[in-house]
């Protein structure tokens, strides 16, 4: 027999030897006992997710006023502030306190 010959029924073999192997995991079941201190119910994570979602409601409120208020700013005021943006650590910068 020929090394080319000898690949495929080399791999024929393993795989019939392999595959009961394979076969024979069960699936994860529940784990055993009663769940542990950092396990957490599906209840308890739906409602930390109820109580997100009002928060973020909130939130998304608060933002949406935010932003009238800095729209009315910019409207009293003619335009948006300038903000100059220096690098920390520049000496010539006065409010920079890391030199």
């Amino acid at each position: 027999m020929n090394s080319k010959a000898i690949r495929p029924t080399l791999a024929l073999l393993l795989l019939f030897v392999l595959a009961p192997l394979l076969r024979a995991q069960s699936p994860p079941g529940p784990p055993p006992g009663p769940p542990g201190d950092t396990m957490k119910s599906l209840q308890e994570i739906w409602e930390e997710i109820v109580a997100l979602k009002a928060q973020n409601a909130a939130l998304q409120g608060q933002n949406a006023a935010l932003k009238g208020q800095l729209s009315d700013l910019w409207t009293f005021l003619g335009a948006p502030p300038t903000i100059e943006m220096v690098p920390v650590g520049n000496a010539g910068n006065p409010a920079d306190t890391s030199t």
